[in-house]
């Protein structure tokens, strides 16, 4: 077994590391390697130079691990000898010729693979391709993610069968964590990802291990960042347990294509389940915040994403608004709508 800890690239390959197999040993029990939650990587292995994330890599003989240095909420316990991943990734991706399809569809794998994740998750990859570009879109996905399960159609169902995929997996491992993501603005004419995309995959799984944590610690039963009275994620980004989507009931082909964000709800269409069986990944402050509406998660998107794309070179004077100046306005702005309603009724 080796271990290193530093900088990586988008492949998770090394760029400035340091060898601490020596200090993982301290961590380990049998086969289980068990790091506090409160470790500090940089005091416990030493640290290198260079701006970046940085991960403790742990190579077995069948396995690799990336664990990214982040504020964990319990401590990190991996079989280091499993055979089975528990986590299933499902991204559905819509090919459309008049955007830069290539460079979205590997910008997406990169992204994703450069948090970790891959190594410890099967990729479930569905394909719609109307235009014949399947034997290139088979291509690039094996060259970035070899061991990916492709699978392709060539009729437009919106995200139906990504969807089923999900269900179908939810059915076979009902104990597994199953990620959902998609190729959110490829029908915009985009030249490359769009900012929205790219804030929402980076936000909602980057720190991927430490949200499935807390799901779990909390009892969460999924958990994106903003969840909606319904029961679903806004903008269909989102974790789940397995146990969880296999009540939810089987997807139909549906012409409305915001079904399929609203299948996530359909475990509990009477909403039987408290509101607060999501975990919103966004937080206000101290502020408890069950769900959001429309209307909100995209003022609160917004606001986040301009925080996401700033940098310290392109600074300019301005208002900056906090989660909590935003949250309070949204409910001053609701107060006199509701106003407004009554005085015409009066009327």
């Amino acid at each position: 077994m080796k271990a290193i800890f530093g900088i990586f690239n988008i492949d998770m390959l090394p760029f400035e590391t340091i060898d601490v197999s020596e200090k993982i040993n301290s961590y380990l029990n049998g086969n289980t390697l068990i790091l506090p939650k409160d470790l500090v990587f940089r005091k416990a292995f030493g640290d290198v130079f260079g701006r970046g994330k940085r991960y403790l890599q742990i190579t077995t003989a069948t396995q690799v691990f990336n664990i990214l240095e982040d504020k964990y909420v319990d401590n990190i316990v991996i079989n280091l000898s499993r055979a089975v991943n528990d986590i299933k990734i499902v991204y559905y991706f819509f090919t459309s010729p008049n955007s830069n399809w290539r460079a979205i569809l590997s910008g997406q794998l990169y992204h994703l693979k450069s948090f970790g994740i891959l190594s410890e998750a099967d990729l479930y990859l569905h394909v719609t391709d109307c235009n014949s570009f399947t034997e290139e879109i088979k291509d690039i996905i094996s060259k970035i993610v070899p061991n990916a399960v492709v699978s392709i159609s060539s009729i437009n169902q919106f995200e139906y069968p990504a969807i089923k995929i999900t269900h179908d997996l939810a059915l076979q491992y009902p104990e597994s964590t199953i990620l959902y993501f998609h190729s959110k603005g490829m029908t915009h004419n985009l030249h490359s990802r769009s900012l929205q995309e790219t804030f929402l995959l980076a936000s909602t799984f980057e720190n991927w291990r430490k949200n499935i944590q807390l799901m779990n610690k909390e009892n969460k039963q999924k958990a994106g960042l903003f969840s909606s009275k319904e029961g679903w994620i806004w903008y269909n980004f989102w974790y789940a347990k397995g146990s969880y989507l296999a009540k939810c009931s089987a997807p139909e082909i549906h012409d409305f294509r915001y079904y399929y964000e609203s299948w996530l709800g359909l475990a509990d269409p009477d909403r039987k389940l408290p509101i607060t069986d999501s975990l919103n990944l966004f937080k206000i402050g101290n502020l408890s915040k069950q769900y959001f509406t429309a209307v909100e998660a995209d003022v609160y998107k917004e606001n986040l994403m301009e925080k996401f794309f700033s940098h310290a070179e392109h600074k300019e004077f301005r208002i900056v608004r906090t989660p909590l100046m935003i949250y309070s306005q949204l409910k001053v702005d609701s107060f006199f709508k509701i106003f407004k309603r009554l005085i015409k009724k009066k009327k």
